[in-house]
């Protein structure tokens, strides 16, 4: 009895002491998980600071055709994709697994670029490499991954469109601009990117019934300020694009107080609250000055040009073969490829033909513009063969 007695003693000591121990586990996992959670808001506050910068030209020797840059976000990484081709020379840091030791070791290596993948996060180059490395063949198949605030050096015998679009991105940082469109019971929110536009979320609102007319419940229209308030105030936008049908954007701003964002507002007027609305309110001429540095707007622009003059069989052609033979002719004033026809060319090997188009077309003063086919102009372009051009006379 005695010695069941001690060990339940024992027994009961060592649950405490137990249980103490469990305490300060939880504590202390509290405690680095608070950590975690607080490097991970660094972080996030980091990468959105990062977002709102311009891709940095760190270097750039026009004679050998070298240009060193920092990417700061994932538009700057699309760019960079459209830019790339086959047979260029890139350097960046990359990781290679060391079997012996079976770690990892960063390098630095040269490739020459033989695929290009973009995806939402990262741009992968695949290519095999210029020289001989300590852990690294000459000649090896190597995919360097490249991602926001990493840096890399291009070297390629560039067109002049693309040191445009070089010299675009690389500028100040673009126009952050939220576009609102809504109606009597729908409210579209989205924000315009570099490669075209991102729908942010949509929302529903009750409708009250007044006479004939149908007009929404003062609450939404409150329901609406408040988000718009929650995206500026989490984004700081420059303008906000304000779009309804009939005299619902007046409503709006009667029930908006804050003066602040009420400078911030453009008022437009559209035919709908879904997403064709947003395509309507792009191409508006009243909204030109604050969408010039949006590629989306121009591209829009010339691709409503372009099926003007394909409607009336004006100074217009499509197809590879028209196209190549206008160029040829000199009579073209400016070349459309959608991205999608590049890549299919990249990927069937075939892209030498249309890189010679381009070079012929800036060698007879034509300009370039390359269609993003996420977008509704870029898909319509796509339907004509990915590639059109505008003309300065007839053939």
């Amino acid at each position: 009895m005695i010695y069941w007695k001690q060990s339940k003693h024992k027994l009961e000591l060592h649950k405490h002491a137990n249980t103490k121990l469990d305490q300060r586990t939880k504590k202390t996992k509290r405690h680095i998980n608070n950590k975690k959670h607080r490097t991970r808001t660094k972080n996030n506050n980091t990468r959105k600071q990062i977002n709102s910068e311009a891709m940095k030209l760190i270097h750039s020797d026009k004679k050998k055709g070298i240009i060193v840059l920092k990417p700061e976000n994932t538009d700057d990484l699309w760019t960079l994709s459209e830019l790339i081709d086959r047979n260029d020379i890139i350097t960046g840091k990359t990781q290679r697994k060391i079997k012996e030791k079976e770690t990892k070791k960063t390098l630095i290596i040269s490739i020459q670029v033989e695929q290009v993948e973009f995806t939402e996060t990262t741009l992968r180059i695949t290519g095999t490499t210029t020289e001989e490395h300590e852990d690294v063949a000459k000649g090896s198949y190597h995919t360097i991954s490249i991602e926001p605030g990493a840096q890399l050096t291009i070297q390629k015998d560039w067109l002049d469109y693309q040191r445009t679009r070089l010299e675009e991105s690389t500028r100040e940082k673009q126009s952050k601009i939220l576009i609102t469109i809504f109606d009597r019971e729908t409210a579209l929110f989205a924000k315009l990117k570099k490669q075209g536009y991102q729908i942010i979320t949509s929302m529903q609102g009750d409708v009250v019934k007044k006479r004939i007319q149908e007009k929404p419940k003062q609450n939404f229209y409150q329901q609406i300020i408040n988000k718009i308030k929650e995206y500026d105030e989490r984004d700081n936008y420059e303008h906000i694009i304000l779009g309804s049908p009939s005299f619902w954007k007046e409503d709006l701003l009667q029930h908006l107080k804050d003066e602040k964002l009420k400078q911030k507002i453009v008022q437009t007027q559209c035919s709908s609250a879904d997403e064709n609305a947003i395509r309507e309110v792009l191409k508006k001429g009243e909204l030109e000055k604050i969408l010039k540095e949006d590629r989306i707007s121009k591209e829009l622009k010339l691709i409503d040009e372009l099926f003007t003059e394909i409607s009336k069989e004006g100074l217009s052609v499509y197809g590879f073969k028209d196209v190549k033979n206008a160029i040829e002719l000199g009579a073209v004033k400016e070349l459309l490829i959608a991205d999608e026809l590049i890549k299919t060319k990249r990927l069937n090997e075939t892209f030498q033909e249309l890189q010679e188009v381009m070079k012929n077309t800036e060698k007879t003063n034509g300009k370039i513009t390359i269609i993003n086919t996420k977008h509704e102009g870029g898909k319509k372009l796509q339907s004509l063969g990915g590639i059109a051009a505008l003309l300065r006379y007839a053939i």
